[in-house]
């Protein structure tokens, strides 16, 4: 969409998700159609999903399940602390499910590999890591652009 706001200076309306902004329209595209929101959304940055499956251990009394509800209850203080995890979710396997499935999945999105690498060395995610490193018997990782 384009407006008149005088007769120098035209706006190009460009979508960001729920989110419009004006930029300013570029006299390049004189007598060329402007860009496609399809093709603007092709210029963002893409982030990174993080997913991260541990299979967990009964130790000192505590059995797998009660290791799994703790390691929920840690990551939440790894939520509430570190500002570059976008969104953060610990999921918990049923207990109906099969013995030989992951305890736990780590479901976590980050803006860019940046905010992720900055992710791995905070001192409230390498405390959480620690933790889970004394009840896991195995883990699994994948990080992709989406």
């Amino acid at each position: 969409m384009i407006c008149n706001c005088n007769q120098s200076t035209k706006y190009f309306i460009k979508k960001l998700g729920f989110q419009r902004e004006l930029v300013p329209f570029d006299r390049g595209f004189r007598g060329q159609r402007p860009p496609t929101i399809k093709a603007m959304k092709k210029e963002q940055t893409e982030m990174i999903k993080h997913i991260v499956m541990f299979k967990l251990k009964d130790t000192e009394g505590k059995t797998e399940y009660e290791n799994a509800l703790e390691a929920k209850e840690r990551f939440n203080d790894v939520i509430e602390n570190v500002e570059v995890l976008k969104k953060g979710e610990l999921v918990i396997n049923s207990k109906d499910a099969p013995q030989d499935n992951y305890t736990i999945s780590l479901i976590c999105d980050f803006d860019s590999i940046d905010d992720l690498n900055a992710y791995q060395v905070h001192p409230n995610h390498v405390a959480f890591a620690k933790f889970l490193g004394t009840v896991k018997t195995d883990r699994a990782c994948i990080d992709y652009e989406y």
